[in-house]
């Protein structure tokens, strides 16, 4: 078997790459950090202050994200830019999923609610790094509807834990669809 060689980077690119691995590395961390905060230190609380301000801060970061990730998007589709349509959106989320399961969750309605705004702040997450380089909108398109199937899955997950059947799942996704109409409509 013939011996492979590979030319190697000069110093210059190869510590470049290493800053780079070395930056994402720290943020991966910091980010699983944060996240694990949030889980054991909000989710589990019993302080529902704590538990709305986690609710709000995640409303309004999730809103800011999606608000400048769908500018690519909305120009595919000839649509104006709204903050105000992802507040709206975001907090109808939030009501919409507290409306249709506040009888059948009961004591349980806080936990649900924490569990579906970490799965947003994933998905909010998600979304970040592509703000950073320049596709075409239909590939922020297709990445999106890949970050929500997976927010999909991980939302149904979660309801199992929760042991809440698949009931949230389905109101969950008949929100997206009930939005994404809207958005039809209004536009």
């Amino acid at each position: 078997m013939k011996n492979l060689q590979f030319n190697k980077p000069d110093n210059s690119e190869a510590k470049a790459d290493d800053k780079f691995n070395a930056g994402a590395y720290r943020l991966e961390r910091k980010a699983g950090r944060f996240l694990r905060f949030m889980r054991r230190g909000v989710i589990h609380e019993e302080n529902t202050g704590k538990r709305i301000f986690y609710i709000g801060f995640i409303w309004l970061f999730s809103s800011f994200i999606l608000f400048k990730y769908t500018h690519g998007i909305n120009l595919y589709f000839g649509w104006e830019d709204h903050f105000l349509r992802e507040l709206v959106i975001c907090l109808g989320q939030i009501v919409w999923q507290t409306l249709f399961l506040h009888r059948l969750l009961k004591h349980k309605t806080m936990d649900y609610l924490n569990n579906m705004m970490t799965v947003s702040l994933i998905g909010t997450i998600l979304l970040i790094p592509p703000l950073f380089f320049t596709f075409s909108p239909f590939l922020h398109l297709i990445y999106f509807i890949v970050v929500v199937s997976y927010m999909f899955l991980e939302h149904f997950k979660r309801c199992s834990v929760l042991q809440i059947g698949w009931l949230p799942s389905i109101t969950w996704v008949m929100y997206r669809f009930f939005g994404l109409g809207m958005m039809m409509i209004l536009q």
